[in-house]
């Protein structure tokens, strides 16, 4: 199946019921939220890691296609690992979205999907 006739089925379909029919299906944390006005997240993973800096972040901008949703395993710590500059600079790549397990500064682009945690 074409990823843009994927993508609009899985947009069209609540979280909630992919979970209910594949109870393997993992779902964020609750403490990951959004911080944009767009709640869905759709597209390949493009994942990495980082601690105390955002190099990695910056790269993975940088190398990910579009479409692709960046998930930065930031271990959980409050240092900020992205913000408004990273958003940004992901929308214009169109990327899918940002979602960070960290720190996120600066209020959030609203069309542009982040979710820090």
């Amino acid at each position: 199946m074409p990823h843009d006739q994927l993508r609009a089925k899985f947009l069209a379909v609540d979280t909630t019921a992919l979970c209910d029919a594949d109870k393997a299906t993992r779902v964020l944390h609750s403490a990951i939220r959004s911080r944009s006005a767009t709640t869905r997240i759709f597209g390949p993973a493009y994942t990495i890691r980082c601690r105390d800096d955002f190099f990695a972040v910056l790269r993975a901008i940088e190398s990910a296609a579009p479409g692709d949703v960046i998930v930065v395993d930031g271990g959980g710590k409050e240092i900020a690992l992205a913000g408004e500059l990273f958003a940004r600079g992901a929308l214009a790549r169109k990327l899918g979205g940002i979602i960070i397990d960290g720190g996120y500064s600066q209020p959030s682009v609203p069309s542009f999907p982040a979710c820090p945690g």
